[in-house]
């Protein structure tokens, strides 16, 4: 299963790292981290910088796609 998760700058940390956490024990998973640059993005207070694997636009199939709430 690929899972994708959209990152943009303002994310709550927790909201997608958390969701990772809990999808990272199922087996047979394909997890990636996107923004819509690719480039990685600050959480809401500035003190994160979380990496993408690539852009959204360089994912041509997924069966889940996660995007955590501003």
């Amino acid at each position: 299963m690929k899972i994708t998760i959209f990152l943009f700058d303002g994310v709550t940390a927790l909201d997608p790292i958390g969701v990772y956490e809990s999808l990272s024990r199922l087996p047979d998973r394909d997890i990636v981290f996107v923004s819509a640059t690719g480039e990685p993005v600050s959480t809401g207070d500035q003190f994160l910088k979380l990496h993408c694997t690539s852009a959204l636009a360089d994912i041509d199939r997924t069966d889940v796609l996660l995007v955590p709430r501003r």
